[in-house]
């Protein structure tokens, strides 16, 4: 059999270090897959013997480094291996550690959409989502913290503070947006339109009904009824622009479409069973991790769209949270498999985003990083 040479032997562990740094660098331990972590020190451990095969008792200095890394890698591949089994040793442990990532999830959309914007163009129903959503794991969490999960008890503590954050976070985004003279309201309310229609073409605009949100749907029409209720307000009061009245009919037409459109996902969803659902979801998320393959994977950071890379984010967020809800109505194995992957492609995906405003501004907000469970 052919001898690796030098090059392949590189790009194999810069392989396997890839894997560990995007499955195992910073993941809760008690999540992580022990068979892949056993996987990956086979591999280097094959690889540094093969590049000793190569040194052929001689001193290459590439070799030697390659081997020297390889082997330090390995032995830290090898405390992590054992310090996996032992946080999996407890099964509360391992729910804690389930609940820390969708707490983490929940905070990186939060980064992603809220801090450091400006109020007067956020979206509160987004934001009211995001509480629900924490509201809801605190519960699980508190049934764990109660167990003597010391852990746990640490995260629930972390999503208590941010619950309490992004409920005052809700009432000065609403005070923000009714700021202004009717000039200054009328384009702020035009901003806000044109918010809703961009998540229109990027999350339904050409995508297959049935794997849609509805809950979606009916948050951007909540938002854009909102938003033509304070346009009409503004006409009633005597503000006289025919750029307000133009963008009314604009808001209702595309009001209208969006109706339509919900009806029509639920038609295709009611028409398919939750297995099938399942099938459908699957294949989304296999559309969203290629695009991601496509403009991120192996990129140079400075140059990457990070408005693309939000989309892809909240795209796994919500075939994630449809995954989800039938896996608590229904045994479905492919859909649970699936489910994992697609938790694992939106740990992946936000830490990247991290990095790439870290790469495009030379320096991260410590809003970023700073509210983290364990």
């Amino acid at each position: 059999m052919k001898k690796p040479t030098l090059n392949e032997l590189k790009t194999q562990s810069d392989e396997i270090f890839e894997i560990y740094r995007a499955r195992f660098a910073g993941q809760p331990r008690a999540t992580r897959d022990l068979n892949e972590i056993r996987n990956l020190i086979r591999r280097l451990s094959d690889l540094v013997d093969e590049a000793k095969v190569l040194m052929n008792g001689g001193r290459n200095p590439a070799v030697v480094s390659l081997v020297e890394t390889a082997q330090e890698n390995l032995a830290r591949y090898r405390e992590e291996e054992a310090a996996i089994a032992q946080a999996q040793s407890n099964p509360y442990s391992v729910e804690g550690a389930r609940l820390a990532s969708a707490a983490n999830r929940v905070f990186d959309c939060y980064t992603r959409h809220f801090a450091g914007k400006d109020r007067a163009t956020r979206d509160p129903r987004l934001l009211q989502e995001l509480i629900e959503e924490l509201e809801r794991l605190k519960k699980t969490m508190q049934v764990i913290a109660d167990k003597g999960i010391e852990a746990t008890q640490k995260d629930l503590d972390t999503v208590n503070a941010q619950l309490n954050m992004y409920k005052q976070e809700v009432a000065l985004i609403e005070r923000a947006q009714q700021e202004g003279d009717d000039q200054e309201r009328a384009s702020r309310l035009a901003q806000l339109a044109n918010a809703q229609f961009a998540l229109y073409n990027s999350h339904f605009a050409g995508k297959r009904r049935a794997t849609r949100r509805p809950e979606l749907v009916q948050r951007m029409i909540g938002n854009l009824e909102a938003i033509l209720g304070d346009m009409e307000n503004l006409d009633k009061g005597g503000f006289q622009s025919d750029a307000n009245k133009n963008n009314m009919k604009i808001v209702r037409d595309n009001l209208d479409m969006y109706r339509t459109e919900l009806t029509e996902i639920r038609t295709a969803r009611e028409g398919a069973s939750l297995e099938d659902l399942a099938g459908m979801l699957g294949g989304a998320a296999n559309d969203t991790m290629q695009q991601y393959r496509e403009n991120f994977a192996g990129k140079d950071r400075r140059t990457r769209d990070l408005s693309l890379l939000n989309t892809l984010c909240d795209e796994l967020r919500y075939i994630g949270m449809q995954m989800d809800a039938i896996a608590r109505t229904i045994d479905v194995e492919f859909n649970e498999k699936n489910l994992d992957i697609v938790n694992e492609a939106r740990a992946m995906y936000e830490a990247e985003f991290r990095e790439i405003v870290t790469a495009q501004k030379g320096l991260i907000s410590l809003d970023l990083v700073a509210c983290r469970c364990i």
